[in-house]
């Protein structure tokens, strides 16, 4: 039988018994001791994880040693006060790490994504730009990028200046990302083009020491655009700085 003391989590034996050892012998900590070594426990407050953390703050721990499955620590502190594993498990002290049984409780999936969305733990719907909680960018920061570009950095310099990916920036470019904020154009000075002229000139100064699929991955296009930019068939007109 398994007790549990929110003052002190441990296991009881229900008829006060414990387990002999053999002298020098090295015993196997049980699943319960070892989820629990992982948890600062104590005061009044939460009790939070203190291993491997998701990137929203949730922690986790691997079932059954190294080989074992791995399962949300909240999920599995909710369980261990139960005998039926419940449909999700949500803070009432809004702390991802937190797996004070005590501050869970048990939702429907419906309930789970209203509680999460009041929470604003979700960058989905309409949650767009800077109203995104995971957003890198501010609408601002956007902008200046905007014109950046239209000045003709290059996406790679101005990624490493904004702590974004060069692919990031070709999609702001081409309208993929962050199309809402004001002042995006688009159209090109070639109409339709799905580059702009300093795209162009980095492509042509990068490919060749960058594979094609590389930077046709970076900017959004074909590989055989890439190779006619670097026979100089497409856009031949536009001359190098």
């Amino acid at each position: 039988m398994t007790c549990y003391h929110e003052a002190a989590p441990r296991r009881c034996n229900a008829r006060g018994r414990g387990h002999p050892k053999k002298e020098g012998a090295v015993a196997k900590r049980s699943t319960w001791d070892r989820f629990w070594s992982k948890v600062l426990v104590g005061g009044p407050g939460c009790w939070e994880w203190q291993a491997t953390r998701s990137k929203e703050g949730y922690g986790h721990f691997r079932l059954n040693g190294r080989q074992g499955p791995v399962v949300g620590a909240h999920r599995h502190a909710f369980a261990l006060l139960r005998s039926t594993p419940a449909q999700c498990v949500l803070h009432r002290c809004d702390n991802p790490a937190c797996v004070r049984p005590s501050h869970l409780f048990e939702g429907s999936r419906a309930e789970n994504n209203a509680d999460r969305d009041a929470k604003g733990r979700w960058g989905g719907g309409n949650q767009k730009g800077s109203a995104n909680p995971r957003a890198k960018l501010s609408d601002a920061g956007v902008r200046a990028i905007r014109e950046r570009l239209e000045a003709g950095d290059t996406c790679r310099a101005i990624a490493a200046d904004f702590g974004v990916t060069p692919v990031t920036i070709g999609d702001i470019a081409r309208g993929r990302r962050w199309r809402h904020v004001s002042g995006y154009k688009p159209k090109t000075a070639h109409g339709n083009a799905r580059l702009a002229r300093s795209q162009v000139l980095e492509i042509r100064r990068r490919v060749k020491h960058t594979p094609g699929a590389e930077l046709a991955r970076e900017f959004g296009v074909s590989q055989s655009t890439i190779s006619l930019i670097k026979l100089r068939i497409n856009w031949a007109h536009l001359e190098d700085e």
